[in-house]
């Protein structure tokens, strides 16, 4: 095990990427919270930092729809994710996880440019 004692460097050089990956993580649930609210699609966003989720149930601010179990998120139709939502989003070139039920990453090989992209295939495929 490799141990090194703890110093102010170590954090200034850690922070900065770590605030632009949760910055990247912000624009990107926010923009598909936007696409949602747009296409009157009956989907939420949920997620933090880094890590976001789309979920079909509800819509944005409804929190009486919102998944709130595991058994809530599988009695939605996720079937849609893998037969609609994924497909149209590979067409735009934006490979999503196989089913809904897992949760997406933005990391620090992400660029503004990525997240753009990301979220016109959203668009294309909430369309």
């Amino acid at each position: 095990m490799a141990a090194f004692p703890a110093s102010p460097d170590v954090n200034r050089v850690r922070i900065p990427r770590y605030d632009q990956v949760y910055a990247l993580g912000d624009c990107l649930r926010s923009g598909l919270e936007e696409i949602i609210a747009d296409s009157g699609s009956e989907y939420t966003v949920v997620g933090i930092d880094s890590m976001f989720k789309l979920l079909f149930a509800g819509g944005p601010g409804d929190t009486e729809q919102f998944p709130r179990t595991g058994a809530d998120v599988r009695s939605r139709d996720a079937d849609r994710w893998a037969r609609l939502l994924r497909p149209a989003a590979k067409d735009r070139g934006v490979l999503l996880p196989p089913n809904q039920f897992e949760s997406q990453f933005v990391s620090a090989a992400y660029t503004e440019d990525d997240i753009d992209r990301t979220l016109e295939a959203y668009k294309h495929a909430l369309a």
